[in-house]
């Protein structure tokens, strides 16, 4: 909660699924280097970026279980039926 709140702070980014890196020069080094990085908590990074105009890399919303258990995105229970499927040799 912490991290999504200081994503607030900093702008409209926090209800994104998938982030874009923002890059900007580094006067020492003369090259571009990504800054103001989303928590990792909340994002994974995915991808590369060979330089700045590759648009290849992203960091993508990240769910520790699966999305019918998060309250937030679904606060009512599935309308579905769900089966437990188990592996077991008849008898």
């Amino acid at each position: 909660m912490r991290a999504k709140e200081e994503l607030n702070k900093k702008g409209d980014d926090a209800h994104k699924v998938v982030l874009k890196p923002k890059y900007k020069i580094d006067e020492r080094l003369n090259v571009y280097k990504e800054y103001d990085i989303p928590p990792e908590n909340m994002f994974i990074g995915l991808g590369w970026d060979e330089d700045n105009t590759t648009n290849r890399r992203h960091y993508r919303q990240y769910y520790p279980d699966e999305l019918e258990n998060n309250k937030e995105l679904f606060p009512q229970k599935s309308p579905f039926n769900a089966y437990d499927i188990v592996y077991g040799m008849p008898k």
